[in-house]
């Protein structure tokens, strides 16, 4: 059992990585449930869809994270696996849960409004 002294904000500060070894042992019961619970899910959903008429596809349950992440330290790690050519952008967008796609269509358009509004001047 880990007990937090202090608080949350005793945390602050503490890398994704030694927040999970603090929580490793609750971490992996909860590890263990989803695994059991997801297949029981996917069970379920599949003998659902088949009393319905449905050709049942192979179910995938998602689980989030257990305990929160910094984002900055998810995003810093991506920047540095892109840098490293460990990873491509397309990736590092889906691992940080974002479209790529849209998001190359975003920075197109906002480079269309910078262009409109400083004409001559790149960004």
């Amino acid at each position: 059992m880990t007990i937090l002294s202090g608080g949350p904000d005793a945390y602050k500060g503490v890398t994704n990585l030694g927040i999970k070894a603090a929580f490793m042992s609750q971490l992996g019961k909860t590890e263990t449930l989803h695994r059991q619970y997801g297949e029981g899910i996917a069970r379920i959903s599949a003998a659902a869809l088949e009393m319905m008429g449905e050709e049942p596809e192979e179910p995938e349950v998602v689980w989030k994270a257990a305990l929160p992440v910094s984002e900055i330290e998810l995003t810093n790690t991506q920047v540095m696996q892109i840098n490293a050519g460990l990873q491509s952008r397309q990736g590092a967008a889906s691992k940080l849960g974002n479209d790529y796609p849209t998001v190359q269509k975003q920075l197109v358009d906002e480079a269309m409004v910078i262009d409109a509004i400083t004409p001559g001047v790149s960004g």
